[in-house]
Parts: structure tokens; sequence; C-alpha cells
């Protein structure tokens, strides 16, 4: 895992060099690790992923359960690193919340936040990596993205409809537009708004049928929906 951590910091640095070659303003990342083993323990039995990023089990491996608080020290001791390199390229950093990592969920989000706390770090609130995590969400949409939006500075953003079956103690999920799954992004842009949120905001769109169409839909919906705060 230490081998795979310096890789992975290097990679940061020289993204650093390229994003101020192509005049970007944020660079974002998640912290997820290699799977430790291919098999998942969900606790009655032991089944075989075929992802490498296994969503919607009532296990994630690498997750915020299974992080040590001076892993945490660790990882914020590494962001505060990068964060001075990108400082000197005009540049912001972001950790994405995302499934298989030790941030997962706002309050990890925010432990990790607390402990780099640099002016240019700041979140990444996927929402639908929280929704996908487990077989049942650790925790509301809602509530998360109250808690994140004041330390947000970059923006994922997907919809899926959930579909549970309690009894294999599984859940999969079927990627919608923004404005046709279960995350109710009125809700999150009123959130992120009333932070005074001024950074970019990405869609993660459909994978099948019109994906135009569909991610037109999407980026209208979240347009409108921001300018009627606006006015």
């Amino acid at each position: 895992e230490m081998e795979n951590s310096n890789e992975t910091f290097d990679r940061v640095l020289r993204a650093i060099k390229f994003a101020e070659i192509l005049g970007s303003e944020v660079i974002n990342g998640a912290i997820s690790l290699p799977n430790k083993s291919p098999y998942l323990n969900t606790g009655s039995k032991l089944i075989m992923s075929s992802s490498s990023t296994p969503m919607g089990f009532s296990y994630s491996q690498n997750s915020s359960r299974e992080t040590t608080l001076p892993e945490y020290e660790m990882l914020a001791s590494k962001y505060k690193d990068i964060c001075k390199s990108a400082k000197n390229s005009g540049l912001k950093i972001s950790c994405e919340v995302h499934q298989n990592s030790p941030v997962d969920n706002s309050w990890s989000a925010k432990l990790l936040y607390d402990m780099v706390e640099d002016e240019n770090f700041g979140i990444n609130p996927d929402l639908g990596n929280i929704l996908w995590n487990y077989d049942t969400p650790e925790e509301t949409c809602e509530d998360a993205i109250k808690e994140l939006a004041p330390i947000s500075n970059y923006w994922h953003c997907k919809n899926l409809v959930r579909v549970n079956h309690p009894e294999n103690q599984r859940s999969v999920f079927l990627r919608e537009t923004i404005l046709g799954g279960e995350i109710d992004y009125r809700f999150s842009i009123e959130a992120m708004h009333q932070s005074n949120y001024s950074g970019l905001m990405a869609l993660e769109g459909v994978f099948a049928g019109d994906q135009f169409y569909s991610d037109r839909l999407s980026l209208n919906y979240c347009k409108e929906l921001w300018s009627e705060l606006e006015n």
C-alpha cells in the first residue's frame, strides 16, 4: 500500500504541472485503494465481486469504517504537501467522496478537511457515490449535502434509482438523468447556493439510450435551478 501511495503522490504532482499548462482551476481525485481481496465478506456469506470498486453490498472494502486515525493523519500530511505545490501553480485540490475509500461519507470528508486545513483544499460531494456505496446508504443525500456544501470546491453530479434486494443484502443501481433519479438536486443545488458555492459542477451522465438528449435535459435543469436562485 505504501508503494501505491508514493506512486499516486507522484502522479498528482505530475497532474499539477499539466493542469497549470492547460489553465485548469482544480485537480480532483479519489483516494480509493486497490481491493485487498476479490472476495467480499458481507457478514452472512462470502461472495466474489466482479468489479474493481464494488457497490451496493453490506460491506465496502477500504472504507472509512476500516480507516484508523493515524491513516487519516498520513493522508492529511500528503494532501498538505500537494496543496503547497498546487498553490504555487494557482490550483485548488479537491478530494472526492467516493465508494471504497477512506472518504466515503460526510463525516469522514469533514474529518480530513479539518486535518488538512488549507485554503485551496476542498471536497467533491459526489452524492451518487454515497448512495451506492452500501446496500443501505449510511446517510441521506440531503443530510450529506448540507454538511459538505460549505467545504466543497468541485462537484460531480449523477443520479440513480436504487433497487434493493434485502434477501441478498444487495442493491443495484440504475443510472438516470439528474432530474429522474432519487437524489433531490433541487434541494442539493439550493444547499450549494446557500453556501456561496462558486466552483465547477460536472455532470456524470446516463449510460444508455440517447445520451446527448438526456444529458442536455440534465444540464438545462441545473442551469434553470441556479438561475432561479440567482434572481
